[in-house]
């Protein structure tokens, strides 16, 4: 580490579909964050290359405030309880385009079942029309 008391280091993780290299780059005047997206399954061989050839040095690094706001702990205790145990049981989204894939997914279920809804109904129509057609017949004794 520097004199100066700056430094680099990295945190690699999976998100269940891509692995991501988050970098943060710390010295007297400041922290900053960037992040790479290395793929599926990269291998140890191309991460150190990616390391060893200095190219976390050109990443956009954002900014990182060093002082997180203090939490709110007004309140009763067990209402801050059981609103944390609700946070964690909704899934979180990791980012803004798992979202929006989320809703249009949503979305597109929507249309699958109105479409089927209709479809069932259709179907109905065209067996109770068919019975009522064969009940004629059969009236009709031919």
């Amino acid at each position: 580490m520097p004199a100066d008391g700056s430094g680099v280091s990295a945190t690699i993780i999976h998100d269940g579909q891509f692995c991501i290299a988050w970098f943060e780059r710390w010295g007297p005047d400041g922290r900053w964050l960037a992040r790479h997206v290395f793929g599926p399954e990269p291998g140890l061989p191309e991460i150190l290359a990616f390391v060893n050839s200095r190219a976390y040095l050109a990443l956009a690094y954002l900014p990182v405030e060093d002082e997180a706001p203090a939490p709110d702990l007004e309140g009763n205790p067990k209402r801050r309880q059981r609103e944390a145990a609700r946070a964690a049981r909704e899934p979180a989204q990791s980012t803004r385009s798992q979202a929006a894939l989320q809703a249009a997914l949503d979305e597109q279920k929507q249309e699958r079942r109105a479409d089927s809804r209709k479809r069932r109904a259709e179907q109905a129509d065209e067996r109770y029309r068919q019975r009522v057609e064969k009940r004629k017949e059969k009236k009709r004794g031919h």
